[in-house]
């Protein structure tokens, strides 16, 4: 797997980025090896650029930022804010990136451990180094040194091409190996230029003839300036590479495409760079997260424990009166007979004289108290029992405890990421989305008022000639409507628009199991009245045949891909498997919506329960009808 930019990589990446000449340097952060520059670009706005570790470009991904800025950022933020980039471009043919802001250096060394140094542009005057490095008597990077460059390789983009033969001509390399090293292009992209050139890679440098240096330098020349068609290269699947044009290496490897480089690299690196980075902090918070599903775990063992006493305790007290006489008559022998002699009786198992019990031999085994009536051995069973059931309740309050504080302690940290990692694109509002709305198991758009206003918009702004149009069969029921298109609408959509409309009704707050409502065609419903009647806004008269259908008060909360579905249960279903119904009850929404949260989780793998712990509680709360309700069965 690609682990850094080689030099072609960085020469196409300067090019791309020359957008960034005369940005506002910002603000500065260091992330572990790498600095992120927050700048603003005439006609971009803000842009984040990574740079160090291997890496350069901006980067549309929110990596997250350290609340306190090393001393490194420190500086540059004090010499640098404000600042414009006069120039940013690639050193030579190096790996080395030099952000020019007309009196100070950023300069980026890509190589190796790599580095990133701020030094004077007039005489390299070292004033902060991200790391002190010592290479040799004349290359040492530290504070108030001389900055000086690594050894050159060759350069090939400023390179005749005679000078480019007596190169060659002078190695005694393999062709591979000197393109690769010596001139900096890397393994896969010397390759790249003898594929082009038709010249075996095993060729050495003193069997090549002038001819075939004529073809690796117009080669060579060429890939310097190829039209880009840049890809990330898949292998399984996975992410292995990102090239800035199709490389014979990868002939054979899926691809996906992408319309900059700089795009590329950046899901290449970056995307995983933020993963990372939010496994590193899960780790952290997982431990009190674990603690938490242990807790409800081991809650969970213990009601199921209980419960399994409860009934055990009255199966005995039961088991006493069904066999009372059998049982009267043994109890009876064993008080007249005393402790000493009650061992010889039939049927004893066991006595216990501190305890002043008996074990009988029945089916279940059952222990009775000596001294006591069989009437009051089976009240101490039924006590026990109950007694049982008491703790169980308290142990059921306390796992329901137990998970509120774990859907908080998600929802915390899910807030948490949200604010460190804000994104730098919204989601797309649609026009629909300030009513409710659904869409159907065939479809279609469905859409409902959420007030009087609501109403009021969508059957006269919303509503076409060829639309169906709904309303529960009650006061207080919302408009809604099906967008056709002129489409024929199937009775699945009827179903499921008439349980939605009713669902979203008075019905619902009234705890009312089940309802009628009806469809019409859009002439049927107007404003007009009979003379010195009015109709509020929000309100319609239906003229005409209303077609019936008794529906179901029951809405689906799922879990498709990668976020909540809310609607009518087929509607739901057909969509995802993965799902919740509810139906009206007195289970405020807050504390439902966590119940519907937890249920959901026990669902989904892995990868969709992390998606769904960073999902707020509002999220599913605000699709809960009236406020209120409860999981069915």
């Amino acid at each position: 797997m690609k682990q850094d930019l080689s030099s072609l990589d960085i020469k196409y990446l300067a090019d791309e980025l020359q957008y960034l000449k005369g940005a506002r340097l910002q603000k500065f952060y260091q992330v572990d090896r790498f600095i992120i520059i927050s700048l603003h670009a005439s006609g971009k706005g803000t842009q984040n650029l990574v740079l160090g570790d291997g890496m350069f470009h901006a980067t549309k991904y929110p990596v997250k930022k350290p609340e306190k800025p090393t001393n490194f950022a420190m500086v540059l933020r004090k010499y640098l804010k404000g600042a414009r980039i006069e120039a940013i471009y690639q050193h030579e043919f190096e790996r080395i990136l030099i952000i020019d802001t007309g009196e100070y250096f950023i300069i980026a060394e890509l190589f190796s451990k790599g580095n990133i140094i701020f030094a004077t542009k007039k005489d390299l005057r070292i004033w902060s180094v991200l790391e002190r490095q010592l290479f040799s008597e004349t290359r040492k990077l530290k504070m108030h040194g001389t900055y000086s460059f690594p050894p050159a390789s060759y350069n090939i983009k400023d390179m005749k091409k005679d000078d480019f033969e007596k190169k060659v001509l002078a190695s005694e390399k393999q062709i591979v190996a000197l393109l690769a090293r010596e001139f900096s292009f890397g393994g896969v992209y010397a390759e790249e230029v003898l594929k082009i050139a038709g010249i075996d890679k095993k060729t050495t440098s003193k069997k090549i003839s002038k001819k075939e240096i004529a073809k690796l330098y117009d080669s060579a020349t060429a890939l310097l300036n190829k039209k880009l068609t840049p890809e990330i290269v898949l292998e399984d699947e996975k992410p292995i590479t990102a090239t800035p044009f199709n490389v014979c290496a990868y002939e054979k490897n899926k691809k996906r495409k992408y319309t900059s480089f700089n795009d590329a690299i950046d899901d290449f690196f970056t995307k995983n760079l933020v993963l990372d980075a939010e496994k590193k902090e899960n780790k952290t918070t997982d431990k009190k997260r674990d603690s938490f599903a242990v807790r409800i775990d081991t809650q969970k063992k213990a009601i199921k424990e209980l419960e399994k006493k409860s009934e055990e305790f009255k199966a005995l007290g039961d088991f006493i009166y069904s066999n009372y006489s059998a049982l009267d008559t043994v109890l009876n022998k064993i008080n007249a007979a005393g402790f000493g002699r009650a061992k010889k009786i039939p049927g004893v198992v066991s006595l216990d004289p501190k305890q002043k019990t008996v074990t009988l031999d029945t089916k279940p085994r059952i222990t009775l108290k000596i001294g006591l009536s069989l009437n009051d051995n089976a009240n101490l069973f039924y006590t026990k029992s109950k007694k049982t059931k008491e703790k169980m309740k308290g142990a059921s309050e306390a796992l329901l405890d137990s998970e509120k504080k774990l859907v908080l302690f998600d929802g915390e940290k899910a807030k948490k990421e949200a604010k460190a990692a804000s994104p730098l694109r919204k989601e797309k509002k649609e026009w629909y989305d300030k009513f409710l709305w659904f869409f159907s198991s065939e479809g279609f758009l469905c859409i409902a008022g959420r007030d009087a206003a609501t109403n009021e918009t969508i059957v006269k702004k919303h509503t076409g000639n060829k639309d169906i149009i709904f309303h529960a069969d009650i006061t207080g029921s919302p408009f809604g409507v099906v967008k056709t298109e002129g489409k024929e609408v199937g009775r699945g959509t009827h179903e499921e628009m008439a349980q939605f409309i009713s669902a979203h009704s008075r019905a619902w707050r009234a705890g009312i199991g089940s309802l009628e409502a009806y469809w019409v065609l859009p002439d049927q419903v107007t404003k007009k009245t009979k003379a010195g009647e009015y109709m509020g806004k929000g309100s319609f008269m239906v003229y005409g045949k209303k077609n019936i259908i008794k529906t179901e008060l029951r809405l689906a909360v799922g879990f498709d891909k990668d976020h909540i579905v809310v609607g009518p249960v087929d509607a739901v279903l057909s969509k995802t498997k993965k799902a919740i119904i509810i139906v009206p009850g007195g289970i405020p929404a807050g504390d439902l919506a966590r119940k519907i949260k937890i249920s959901l989780l026990t669902q989904l793998n892995k990868q969709e329960q992390e998606i769904l712990k960073k999902t707020s509680i509002d999220a599913i709360q605000r699709h809960i009808p009236y406020g209120k309700g409860e999981i069915s069965g």
